[in-house]
């Protein structure tokens, strides 16, 4: 039970942080951004953590994979350019690691 909480969790904080990241950047429909960053974390979120916990595979080849397999929807989904989409997808990764790094390490650590 322990482990599911953990990753909903994780969902969550995620899909929180890249909401707001990615809509600061394109200015678009925040309902339209959230419903694809939502989707889109269905997939990618337990998937990256299950293969990190289960399968200690390290967290920055699992994040490059994200970002590849998060391009072309967001490409697609929010209208993007492919240069503006591969550097959102990287954006809102990178920014959704760190904050939830620094959350985990404050929860866990202090």
């Amino acid at each position: 039970m322990d482990l599911i909480y953990l990753f909903v969790r994780a969902l969550f904080l995620t899909v929180v942080f890249e909401c707001v990241i990615l809509s600061l950047l394109v200015r678009r429909s925040f309902l339209k951004i959230c419903v694809i960053v939502s989707l889109l974390n269905l997939l990618t979120n337990p998937v990256l953590n299950y293969l990190h916990l289960i399968h200690d595979v390290p967290v920055y080849t699992l994040e490059f994979v994200v970002v590849f397999i998060e391009l072309f929807p967001l490409k697609i989904g929010i209208n993007l350019s492919w240069k503006d989409a591969l550097l959102f997808s990287i954006l809102i990764n990178a920014g959704s690691y760190s904050a939830g790094y620094f959350i985990m390490t404050l929860l866990y650590f202090s």
